[in-house]
């Protein structure tokens, strides 16, 4: 049986909130404490297509860095 896991969604996010490029992470958490996260992670930046994370992924993606 598949479970979702609240700390693997958050670092999962916080990683991929430092990659470059697009990433989609499966098998997601919906805690709001989760989507807080979410919302916090859009206000600095990183561009997420879900506005709640009521679905079994979600799709992030960061512009390159200009340095």
């Amino acid at each position: 049986m598949w479970e979702t896991s609240v700390t693997a969604t958050e670092n999962a996010m916080m990683v991929a909130a430092l990659t470059e490029g697009k990433s989609e992470i499966h098998l997601v958490a919906s805690e709001p404490h989760v989507q807080n996260l979410g919302e916090m992670l859009v206000k600095m930046g990183i561009d997420r297509k879900s506005t709640r994370l009521n679905s079994s992924h979600i799709p992030l993606s960061r512009m390159p860095s200009s340095a």
